[in-house]
């Protein structure tokens, strides 16, 4: 009997950390367009990380066809010159993945261009560990 309370706990316990935690997913309006950007790693760390990109239409449609190119810097510090560094994402399926290299720890600016028949943008920011 203790060993099944036991187990029961530890499920419990383990469903109660997983919806606590924090989502490494952000979503951003870019013009009319619904912007869904996944990190693979959460938080996102020094150096390769892959990103997943979804891109929806005002109806909820995937968008597909656009280009899309991942920018992110950091400003310049003492004794440190500004980072700037930027990937294209490619096309897989609905989405658009890109990897990014973080060079260092600390608050990221990220921005988002997206080209289709027109061009929009989305910046945001990423704590980086």
């Amino acid at each position: 009997m203790k060993r099944t309370v036991m187990i029961v706990a530890l499920i419990l316990l383990a469903v109660v950390v997983m919806a606590c935690s924090k989502s490494n997913e952000i979503k951003k309006k870019a013009g009319d367009l619904d912007v869904s950007i996944v990190m693979d790693k959460n938080p996102p760390v020094t150096g390769s990380n892959e990103v997943t990109i979804r891109i929806a239409d005002p109806s909820g449609k995937p968008v597909t066809g656009a280009r899309v190119k991942y920018s992110y810097s950091m400003p310049a510090m003492a004794g440190m010159p500004a980072m700037d560094y930027s990937a294209n994402a490619v096309p897989q399926g609905n989405a658009y993945r890109a990897t990014v290299n973080y060079s260092m720890p600390g608050s990221w600016n990220n921005e988002l261009t997206i080209v289709t028949d027109q061009t929009r943008s989305v910046r945001f920011t990423i704590d980086v560990k």
